[in-house]
C-alpha cells in the first residue's frame, strides 16, 4: 500500500512540477489540523448562533476587534521574521526574540489598561472587563504564538497539526460549555481570553522543551531588524482588519456586526482551508532564488486557481441551506455570503504574497501592502456609514481586487 502510494506520487510529478512526496506527509497532517479546526469552529458558531442573542454576539466580536487593534500596536511583524529564521536554521533566538516581543507589548496593554478604567468609569462593565482582560492577556499570547512558527519553521507539520489541536479544541469547548449554562456575555468574555492565554502558554512551553530550545542571543538583532520592517506594514493592516467591525459597531449596530461575521464566516473558513499549502510550500521556498521561485509560481497560482473556482460555486449554491437550517437567526446574511465568496478566486495572489515574504523584500511588501490598505480604509470609511452591511461586503470584494494587482505588479518587479 505504501510503496504504490509512494510511486503513485512520484509518477504525478511528472505533471505537478513539485514533490509531492514532502507535499501529501505535510498536507495530509495541515488538512488533519484544519479539519479539527473548522470542526470545532463550526459546532462553536452555531452554539454562538443559537444560544447567544445577535446584540449580545455582536458586542463579543466588537471587543474582539478591540484586542486585535490594540494588539496591532505590538511588534506583530516579528513571529513572521522569526517562521523565516528558523526555517533557516536559527533555533534557539526564540526566547531572546520572545523577550522583545513581550517588551514591545507592554505599551498596547498599557493602552488596554487605560480604555478598561474609563469603561469602568462610566459604567460599563462588559466593555471595561473585556479591555481589562485584553491588558493582563494579549502581551503574553503575542510571544506564546512563536510555538507555530518553530513548528512551521523546522517543517514539523505532524507536531503542528497534532499538537495545534488541543491549542485549537480547549478554548472552543470552554466557550460552548459556558454558552450552554450561561448568557451572560461577560463570563463568555473572560472565558475567551483566560482559555485562549492557558492554552497558548501550554503549547509555547511544550514545543522549547520538544527542540531543547536553548536561550541564544545570536542573530536575534538581525531577526528583530527585519521584524521591525515587517511590524510596521502588520501593524497597520491588524488595526485596518478589524476597522470594519469596529465601524459596524458605531454606524450601523450590534446586530449588523453579528450578521456580517456569521457571512463571513464560512467564507474565511474556505479561505483558511486553501491556505494550508502555504505552510508546506514556505520552508522550500525560504532557501530558494527569485528564479528558482518564478518557475514554479505561475502553476502554484493555476492549480489554487483550479481548486478555489468549484470551492466557490458549490459554496454559492449551498449557502441558502447552510443559513437556513444551521443558522436561522442570520438567514439575512445569506447574499452578503454569496458575495465574500468571490474572494475565494482571488486567493492564488497568496503564492505571491508568500514569494516576497521568503526573501524579505520589504520595499515591495510596504507598496503592496500600503495600497490595500489605503484602499480598504478609504473604501469601509465611505460605504460603511451610508451602506452598513453591504458596504463593508463591497469593501472587502474591492479592496481584495486591489491587493491581487498590487501583487501581480509586484511579481513583475520582483527579481
Amino acid at each position: 500500500g505504501k510503496n504504490i502510494t509512494y510511486r503513485l506520487l512520484r509518477w504525478s510529478e511528472k505533471y505537478t512540477k513539485t514533490d509531492m512526496v514532502y507535499l501529501a506527509r505535510g498536507n495530509f497532517w495541515m488538512l488533519v489540523g484544519r479539519g479539527v479546526a473548522i470542526g470545532s469552529g463550526m459546532l462553536l458558531t452555531v452554539a454562538f448562533a443559537n444560544w447567544l442573542t445577535p446584540t449580545a454576539f455582536g458586542t463579543y466580536k466588537y471587543v474582539l476587534a478591540i484586542a486585535g487593534f490594540v494588539g496591532a500596536l505590538s511588534l506583530g511583524g516579528l513571529s513572521g521574521a522569526l517562521g523565516r529564521a528558523i526555517a533557516q536554521g536559527r533555533l534557539h533566538m526564540v526566547r531572546g526574540v520572545a523577550r522583545i516581543n513581550l517588551l514591545w507589548s507592554l505599551p498596547a496593554g498599557i493602552l488596554s489598561l487605560i480604555g478598561a478604567i474609563y469603561y469602568f468609569w462610566n459604567g460599563n462593565m462588559t466593555l471595561g472587563t473585556g479591555l481589562l482582560a485584553i491588558a493582563l492577556t494579549t502581551p503574553y499570547m503575542n510571544s506564546f504564538a512563536f510555538a507555530k512558527n518553530v513548528l512551521a519553521g523546522r517543517a514539523d507539520f505532524r507536531g503542528l497539526a497534532i499538537y495545534g489541536i488541543p491549542r485549537t479544541l480547549f478554548p472552543i469547548f470552554a466557550l460552548i460549555a459556558v454558552l450552554y449554562f450561561t448568557e451572560s456575555i461577560l463570563i463568555v468574555i473572560l472565558t475567551y481570553f483566560l482559555s485562549n492565554f492557558i492554552a497558548a502558554w501550554a503549547l509555547y512551553e511544550f514545543t522549547l522543551k520538544k527542540y531543547k530550545i536553548r536561550d541564544e542571543q545570536e542573530h536575534v538583532a538581525e531577526t528583530v531588524s527585519y521584524g521591525k520592517h515587517l511590524s510596521v506594514m502588520g501593524t497597520f493592516s491588524q488595526m485596518v482588519g478589524n476597522l470594519d467591525q469596529l465601524l459596524l459597531w458605531h454606524f450601523a449596530s450590534p446586530v449588523a456586526l453579528a450578521t456580517y461575521t456569521f457571512a463571513l464566516a464560512p467564507v474565511r473558513e474556505l479561505r483558511n482551508f486553501s491556505e494550508t499549502l502555504l505552510p508546506i510550500i514556505f520552508p522550500k521556498y525560504a532557501v530558494k532564488t527569485v528564479e528558482e521561485m518564478k518557475q514554479s509560481a505561475p502553476l502554484r497560482v493555476k492549480q489554487l486557481f483550479i481548486a478555489s473556482l468549484p470551492a466557490a460555486i458549490i459554496y454559492v449554491v449551498l449557502a441558502p441551506l447552510l443559513f437556513k437550517f444551521i443558522f436561522p437567526q442570520y438567514v439575512s446574511a445569506i447574499l452578503a455570503s454569496q458575495l465574500l465568496a468571490i474572494t475565494l478566486l482571488l486567493q492564488p495572489r497568496n503564492i505571491v504574497e508568500m514569494m516576497l515574504f521568503a526573501q524579505g523584500n520589504y520595499r515591495l511588501r510596504y507598496v503592496t501592502t500600503f495600497l490595500t490598505l489605503g484602499a480598504k480604509v478609504i473604501l469601509w470609511i465611505t460605504l460603511i456609514p451610508l451602506y452598513g452591511l453591504m458596504g463593508a461586503v463591497i469593501g472587502t470584494l474591492v479592496t481584495d481586487l486591489v491587493s491581487a494587482l498590487a501583487l501581480y505588479w509586484a511579481y513583475k518587479k520582483l527579481v
